[in-house]
């Protein structure tokens, strides 16, 4: 059920909005009652399984004693909701006397979760929606606080299934820096830089085929980049349609635009009943922000003109009412009324500086902000440095300097919490806290102008520095997943701590916090964002220490992963010479190993076999298993390239008992496939077979695709040495999606050997056959290619 927690579930033309308990089918709501829809809920979160009608009672009526016969009642609703027909079922299959299987295909979407219900917007859900089927690139404009990601979301979860590959969220308010608009994409849609090629020109040639949404939010701070990259990805692909929010437009060719209106309000003349001003969106949406913060408040005779008053006031902007709403708790909303109205009296003056919806907005959040108490609004402006969501711990590290330890910044943040300032975030089951954007820039505007601003910014990058650090010596252990995953939900405020120790800090900072990032932005192919801080650091920071050696280690890294063999080779001599003076012998050891591969790549197996050699023997001399465990492979890739197998072969066999020692899955992965590529050579295809399956295997849990792609296409290469041609040529296309995501070629030194094999398959299948299997391969995901490749499903397109 995890992953229904977290996700919308798509299935045929249907939605299942677990959040808000609708099932949606387009554009529309199909009413279902509340019993109903948990059975259907409980059916799709065990799709395939039989489950049994004891089970849906006990979970849908737990502290009821109610018949099947009411089973059977919700089940015929499901099926008239769904048009589906128990004799030929798509959906829902009755089990006779046992229970009900869903059998319809699920996808879950890949858009945020909705915390709340959208109010109104319906009309403009269906322009907007209109507007994209004539325009490829539709952008929302309107002040901060008008709704414009709120609605966004809404269309694209109304339009997701309508393409192919569904659609993406791209959220550009953490970046600092404009030039990171492209890998901001290239995340998201998990594509990795190109050797020799930029970051845009991959993003192109990535979405030239696909038919897919992109969702494009918050583009004003970058707005020029924002614009001339979207411009150059629809220019490329022409199945692409792209949804932005801004401030202010694009201008780009083709560009629509849909300023979001404020919701509807009454006019001042009116005198409303509680039903006639609830069918106003603005009193609609005040009334359920009110009642989810207390539920006992009900708009009455008594309170509607007030209500009215208050939305009138805040002109329908609805991050405004969702900041007045939770008021209720502590004031009448006279009161409230009567407070903002004295907060916005610059609005009733006619005396206005600039656009009218901007400052409705900085007068609501003026009017929260003067409502907090001195704690409260410290820590709010102190929780503006981070640019996106943060752990309890880092609240606590800003938060130094206040006065208060940690269970009282846990008191202020709650309190922050429930004025609607601070917003909870469960990011893959870890508890996180973020502010909204618009709050975000609003405090930190205090924040620069107060005395504290310097120490709460330097508190940041120091909280950052201590957390890679710590990271940092077990990421390349049998943790690495975890810490991954870690690293992966600081990214941006990382990059934040990056720019600001790059201008602010002492030059051994940077140097610090970027070295400790090199196994991170490796792993992850963020090689790009890494040598432009990496290089920074290492022109900053002279002086002969640990972190720059490993600086120099990690940018000439970097720099042969994207095929800079130029720039990789003096980075990483200068990196061993370092290393050996101040006896970082690791740092060394990873250097000439690396170096080995540079020389390889050049042309000169020889000198990477000297170099091979030198990295073992120093690494031999530390406490590093997985310096070791990755000097040995490389010293066997450049034996086998030198064809010295017995040699080659115990190098790579003392890396994999090296590396499972560890157990260490990723740093195996290397070895077992080059043992392989031996036992390819001497024709022992099932000994090469078993090595692979067991490389796939490891890599299939931690989830690496560059190496995932390598071990599938000498695979490939082993199936098709073998006769099994239909079979090789689906694992090369396979293979090839994986390499695809993330940005990596077939390297130098094992490209005769792939394009021998495709030959081989191509020659027994012929074109036509071959392509078709080939094109089934690259359709399928990761998880299920490589339960093909070890045989564990038959499931491929034929």
């Amino acid at each position: 059920m995890s992953a229904m927690e977290q996700r919308q579930v798509r299935f045929g033309p249907f939605r299942l909005d677990r959040a808000n308990r609708r099932l949606h089918r387009g554009l529309s709501v199909i009413p279902l009652r509340p019993k109903a829809f948990a059975v259907l809920e409980r059916l799709v979160a065990h799709a395939g399984r039989l489950v049994t009608k004891d089970e849906l009672l006990a979970a849908v009526w737990p502290d009821t004693a109610v018949s099947d016969t009411v089973l059977k009642v919700c089940v015929r609703e499901i099926r008239d909701a769904l048009g589906d027909s128990p004799d030929t079922p798509r959906f829902v299959e009755t089990a006779h006397r046992l229970g009900y299987r869903f059998v319809g295909q699920i996808s879950h979407t890949h858009l945020p979760a909705s915390l709340s219900t959208l109010v109104g917007r319906q009309c403009e859900i269906a322009d907007i929606f209109h507007m994209l089927e004539h325009s490829r690139l539709v952008t929302l404009v309107g002040a901060g606080g008008s709704g414009k990601s709120r609605l966004a979301q809404e269309v694209a979860r109304s339009i997701d299934h309508t393409f192919e590959e569904g659609a993406r969220w791209i959220d550009l308010a953490p970046l600092g820096d404009a030039a990171f608009v492209p890998q901001a994409v290239a995340t998201v849609l998990g594509v990795r830089e190109q050797p020799g090629q930029g970051l845009p020109d991959t993003l192109r040639r990535y979405l030239a085929p696909r038919e897919i949404l992109l969702v494009v939010d918050n583009c004003e701070h970058v707005i020029g980049a924002a614009a001339g990259l979207l411009e150059s990805l629809l220019q490329a692909a022409p199945r692409l349609r792209i949804l932005a929010t801004s401030r202010e437009p694009m201008r780009t060719d083709g560009e629509g635009l849909f300023p979001v209106p404020p919701l509807a309000i009454p006019s001042a003349q009116q005198r409303l009943t509680p039903d006639r001003a609830l069918e106003y969106e603005s009193v609609r949406l005040f009334a359920e922000r009110a009642r989810a913060a207390l539920p006992s408040f009900l708009l009455s005779i008594a309170n509607c003109q007030a209500v009215t008053e208050i939305c009138r006031h805040l002109d329908g902007l609805p991050l405004a009412i969702e900041l007045a709403a939770p008021r209720v708790r502590a004031l009448d909303v006279e009161q409230i009324a009567a407070r903002l109205d004295d907060c916005l009296r610059v609005l009733g003056s006619g005396h206005r500086t600039g656009l009218p919806r901007h400052q409705t907005l900085r007068a609501a959040i003026d009017w929260s902000y003067d409502l907090l108490t001195d704690h409260e609004r410290r820590l709010l402006c102190r929780l503006s440095v981070f640019v996106d969501s943060f752990t309890l711990e880092a609240a606590g590290d800003v938060a130094a300097g206040m006065g208060v330890d940690l269970a009282g910044v846990v008191d202020i943040l709650s309190q922050l919490i429930d004025k609607s300032l601070v917003h909870i975030v469960d990011a893959a089951g870890a508890l996180r806290y973020r502010l909204l954007e618009t709050v975000r820039q609003y405090a930190h505007q205090k924040l620069l102008v107060a005395d504290d601003a310097s120490a709460a910014l330097a508190q940041h990058a120091d909280h950052y520095l201590r957390l890679v650090e710590g990271i940092e010596p077990r990421l390349n252990t049998s943790a690495r997943p975890h810490w991954l995953a870690v690293l992966d939900r600081e990214h941006a405020n990382l990059r934040m701590a990056l720019e600001r120790t790059s201008r602010d800090a002492a030059p051994d900072r940077l140097c610090r916090l970027a070295s400790a990032l090199f196994w991170f932005w490796f792993h992850r192919g963020h090689w790009r964002e890494g040598r432009t801080f990496l290089s920074a650091a290492i022109g900053r920071d002279q002086a002969p220490t640990p972190s720059r050696a490993r600086a120099l280690l990690g940018d000439g890294v970097l720099a042969w992963a994207e095929g800079d063999l130029g720039a990789a080779g003096p980075r990483l001599e200068e990196a061993v010479e370092l290393g050996r003076t101040i006896a970082d012998l690791p740092a060394a050891a990873h250097a000439l190993h690396f170096l080995a591969m540079v020389r390889l790549g050049e042309g000169d197996a020889a000198a990477g076999r000297s170099l091979g050699e030198q990295a073992v023997a120093l690494a031999r001399g530390t406490a590093d298993a997985f310096c070791l465990t990755l000097a040995l492979a490389s010293s066997g890739v450049v034996l086998l390239a030198l064809e010295r197998y017995d040699e080659a072969r115990l190098a790579l066999e003392e890396s994999v008992a090296r590396g499972r020692e560890a157990g260490d899955a990723w740093a195996v992965a290397l070895p077992l496939r080059n043992l392989a590529i031996i036992a390819l050579r001497r024709r022992d295809y099932d000994t090469a077979r078993a090595l692979l399956e067991e490389s796939l295997r490891g890599l299939r849990a931690v989830g690496e695709k560059w190496f995932l792609s390598r071990s599938m296409e000498t695979l490939a290469e082993v199936m098709a040495a073998a006769g099994d041609s239909e079979r090789a040529a689906r694992l090369f296309g396979a293979a090839e999606t994986l390499r695809d995501a993330v940005g990596a070629s077939v390297l130098a030194f094992y490209r005769t050997d792939y394009e021998r094999a495709i030959g081989l398959a191509r020659t027994a299948l012929g074109q036509p056959r071959f392509e078709s299997c080939w094109t089934a391969g690259r359709a399928l995901s990761p998880d299920d290619a490589v339960a093909y490749a070890l045989a564990e499903s038959t499931d491929v397109s034929r």
